[in-house]
């Protein structure tokens, strides 16, 4: 989802470009939308795998409250939500300071 949120915002990048090569000085009424949309995306890809990691932890807790173990740490699946959480608002970030 974040990745196809980058692509999307960075379209209206590309089309902006092809009005150049073709000599146009305007920009392409999509540019602004594309970019709104597109971080709205990314936003969405933080959002879900926040969500996801709180779900897991939720089931985790249920399991440690009498439910049969789970065969794998929650560390590492945790870390990784994380990390993506990190990647998602960097991308933002980049998304924001390039338009």
């Amino acid at each position: 989802m974040m990745g196809f949120g980058f692509v999307v915002a960075r379209f209206g990048l590309f089309l902006r470009e092809i009005a150049r090569v073709r000599g146009l000085d305007i920009i392409p009424a999509g540019y602004g939308v594309s970019t709104l949309m597109g971080t709205a995306l990314v936003v969405l890809g933080i959002g879900v795998a926040a969500y996801a990691t709180y779900r897991f932890r939720s089931g985790l807790n249920a399991v440690e409250r009498g439910e049969p173990p789970l065969a794998r740490s929650a560390l590492i699946p945790t870390v990784i939500a994380l990390a993506l959480c990190g990647i998602g608002m960097a991308t933002v970030w980049y998304l924001l300071q390039s338009s």
